[in-house]
């Protein structure tokens, strides 16, 4: 007779959770993995360390360590791109499990784990391919969102004082985005705004102080390791540069919508940002209701900071992947209103899975159709490329200036210069980096050069200067310079 395994709700998620972000994580690495920008760049640079050579010094880009340090991991325990999907696949598993236990302080088992089932399919929307910024410090976020849910509880029946120990771990997530993207920490900066300015109306200096000492301690514990590790190897300048102050200019020149890839950015802004969007509703609704009014101020403030700041950002889609445990807050919130209301929060129900079957439809037409098509000519730019290569003596040195980082991923490169992917891009939106990159070009021996559209790049001097044209592809652009 057949007999049927019974799970636990904990093997269930981490089978779940583990296979379906593997899944759908490699599913995009092998079709979309030429227009996956980002993903690439981490994992040449975490390959680059992994194997002895410094991020920034050896392999540059904009980002913290912290994401470089993840990639390495990954790529230390495959010795290939597969092992970035394989520990992002963990960490999401951890991630789902720490979801659970903390929504069944608030709910049912039940309920929980169809929370948490929830919150896997609104993260597989937004994740747009895996290994992603917010993946790397998604665990933090999501214990941080809690206590700060905790905490605004407490405040709903009376207790003012905030718990040092929550603000530690505040201190620790802050550190994780500082290290990787800084505006991964907006929902939370909201958060500590908000918890700042109720200590201080009730005049809790001596709470406020503990709380700034163990935010600060949080913040130490998390980046020292980092912050040393690059001051010994004479680096942490370039750390902080790029992942810093460069950030600043970058900021400064962002526009908004910029990469909204449809015509009608309101509505991809409904799409990608629910989580928050729901906080708002059930605050509104709360307080149309005229119940938990303190905790619906709270996190209406956290909600409307953190769309405020995504409407003056570029607003890409897994930008608000750091912000999803919100989507948290709105569920317990909810549930919790069921008790005085079930008609409204009913229609609340309704409401939010019909944005997510809505989201999840548009994102499956956007993926096949925009995507699709833009990936097949990345594809074709990235052989281009490839065949320029080929041209090339196998024991010379190269760079790609302008170049496509799949091609470095796939063709297994390494960097020979730390400028070497998106140069002119990267100059446009932060022209301190100008200089860098021209000095590094202008001094440097590499023996041959392949550069993409050099008549508008900002090393067309050097180019011209210092290099010899050996082979052009007017076509696409492509010229292949020799050192004179």
């Amino acid at each position: 007779m057949n007999r049927i395994i019974k799970l636990s709700p904990w093997a269930l998620l981490a089978i779940i959770s583990f296979i379906v972000i593997f899944a759908c994580s490699f599913y995009a690495h092998t079709n979309y993995r030429v227009f996956a920008y980002d993903q690439d760049i981490f994992y040449v640079i975490g390959r680059n360390w992994a194997e002895g050579k410094l991020p920034y010094v050896t392999a540059w880009d904009s980002k913290g360590p912290f994401i470089f340090f993840f990639n390495m991991l990954g790529y230390l325990i495959t010795k290939s791109d597969i092992g970035v999907v394989l520990l992002e696949s963990i960490n999401f598993t951890l991630v789902s499990w720490c979801s659970y236990f903390l929504l069944s302080k608030y709910c049912s088992k039940k309920t929980s784990f169809i929370y948490t089932l929830f919150f896997i399919a609104s993260h597989i929307i937004i994740n747009s391919g895996g290994d992603q910024v917010g993946d790397s410090n998604l665990l933090l976020s999501v214990i941080s969102i809690f206590l700060v849910y905790n905490w605004s509880r407490k405040y709903q029946d009376g207790i003012i004082e905030h718990p040092w120990k929550y603000t530690f771990i505040y201190g620790l997530f802050f550190a994780s985005c500082l290290l990787s993207r800084l505006t991964n920490a907006v929902a939370i900066c909201a958060s500590i705004l908000a918890i700042v300015s109720i200590l201080v109306y009730h005049k809790k200096w001596n709470n406020l102080i503990k709380n700034s000492i163990a935010f600060i301690a949080g913040c130490c514990t998390f980046a020292l390791p980092f912050i040393i590790y690059f001051n010994i190897h004479n680096a942490l300048s370039d750390m902080w540069y790029a992942t810093f102050l460069y950030n600043i200019e970058y900021a400064m020149h962002s526009q908004p919508f910029a990469i909204t890839e449809t015509h009608f950015p309101l509505i991809y802004f409904i799409f990608y940002n629910i989580s928050i969007l729901s906080v708002l509703l059930s605050a509104i609704i709360a307080i149309i209701c005229n119940t938990r009014k303190k905790t619906a101020y709270i996190w209406g403030f956290i909600a409307i900071c953190t769309i405020g700041w995504i409407i003056k950002s570029y607003a890409n889609a897994n930008y608000t992947i750091s912000f999803l445990p919100i989507l948290f807050v709105a569920f317990i919130e909810l549930s919790t209103l069921y008790k005085t209301d079930k008609k409204k929060l009913y229609l609340a129900g309704i409401y939010m899975i019909s944005i997510v079957i809505l989201i999840g439809t548009s994102n499956y037409i956007r993926t096949t159709m925009y995507y699709e098509s833009i990936a097949r000519e990345m594809r074709k730019d990235a052989q281009y490329q490839i065949d320029m290569i080929n041209n090339i003596p196998k024991e010379d040195s190269f760079i790609i200036y302008n170049g496509l980082p799949y091609v470095f991923a796939t063709q297994n490169i390494r960097p020979y210069y730390p400028y070497w992917i998106c140069q002119d891009w990267a100059i446009d939106n932060g022209m301190s980096l100008r200089s860098k990159v021209r000095d590094c070009y202008a001094k440097g021996d590499v023996k041959w050069i392949i550069a993409y559209d050099y008549e508008h790049s900002h090393i067309k001097d050097i180019l011209l200067d210092r290099y010899s044209i050996s082979k052009k592809d007017k076509k696409n652009k492509l010229t292949l310079f020799r050192l004179k």
